[in-house]
């Protein structure tokens, strides 16, 4: 906005050229890239077995065959990352110039059958990941696509329990049903959920709506009394589940202030939530479960 600009660029060879640009203060600097990113795209290295790309029909534009997997496109556009595609340096980037929130594809917490769903055996590596973003405070969001039969059931406990460590940073969880077209031809076989199908799920997802019941309003109170104490940012986090599955998990009043924090902090805190202090470090005011 400002009428002088000052740009510097260096050239291949290192040498630097310093222009100053004049301008009226609403026109725009008048230089544009060839690519939206300054870069080639990051294409997709798995092998997904529910990938709707794979499931597209012949004789479309060829961009919708592109698969995207780039933590770029997850800051700018909203794209969501496997995080197979990620080497040490990209993690680095987003915790320096704080690049959240950046959305996470996690399908499953087991690593094992996160290798089998994505096809790719450094699957399971990629979650350590999620450790470093959560340590460095970034904010996330996740998503888990549902497979009948692989994805759902006990793993799927397992999944939202263990993505409950990432709390407050991992701000929501979103549960998608898987989808599938008649061009499958080739890929595994997949089936479709039916109405009791997603009736179970539901009862899955919503026997933690109990245990998080208070949780937007401690939150609330957590982020002031952290702000205060530490400077730290706390956020309410939820669980999601969309497309057929049109109920927002997590629900709570705001507030949650006063001597009654205490009382329903404790409420709502499992022994394997953040609040263990195993990856949150408490503060003496916090209630603690063994």
């Amino acid at each position: 906005a400002d009428e002088l600009v000052v740009l510097l660029i260096e050239k291949a060879n290192g040498e630097q050229w310093e222009l100053e640009i004049e301008k009226e203060e609403w026109e725009d600097l008048g230089i544009g890239f060839g690519q939206g990113l300054m870069d080639e795209y990051k294409s997709c290295h798995n092998k997904c077995i529910f990938c709707f790309i794979d499931q597209m029909p012949p004789g479309m534009r060829d961009t919708l065959y592109f698969k995207d997997d780039d933590s770029r496109l997850s800051f700018l556009q909203g794209n969501y990352v496997t995080l197979t595609n990620m080497d040490d340096h990209d993690v680095e980037r987003i915790v320096k110039y704080r690049l959240e929130p950046i959305n996470i594809s996690f399908q499953t917490m087991n690593p094992k059958l996160r290798c089998r769903m994505l096809h790719n055996r450094f699957a399971g590596e990629a979650l350590k990941k999620v450790d470093v973003l959560y340590g460095a405070g970034i904010e996330m969001n996740g998503q888990i696509v549902l497979c009948k039969g692989i994805n759902d059931g006990a793993e799927l406990e397992y999944s939202i329990r263990e993505l409950t460590k990432y709390l407050p940073h991992l701000r929501s969880v979103s549960v998608v049903p898987v989808g599938l077209s008649k061009y499958r031809e080739g890929l595994e076989k997949l089936e479709p959920f039916t109405k009791e199908d997603a009736k179970e799920v539901l009862t899955a997802i919503c026997s933690w709506k109990t245990a998080w019941a208070c949780c937007a309003s401690c939150m609330t109170s957590l982020r002031r009394r952290l702000k205060r104490r530490k400077g730290t940012r706390a956020r309410g986090s939820c669980l999601w589940r969309r497309d057929i599955w049109r109920t927002r998990i997590l629900s709570g009043s705001s507030g949650g202030r006063g001597r009654n924090f205490r009382a329903r902090l404790s409420m709502f805190i499992p022994s394997a939530m953040i609040f263990s202090g195993k990856r949150l470090p408490c503060p003496a005011w916090l209630p603690r479960r063994t």
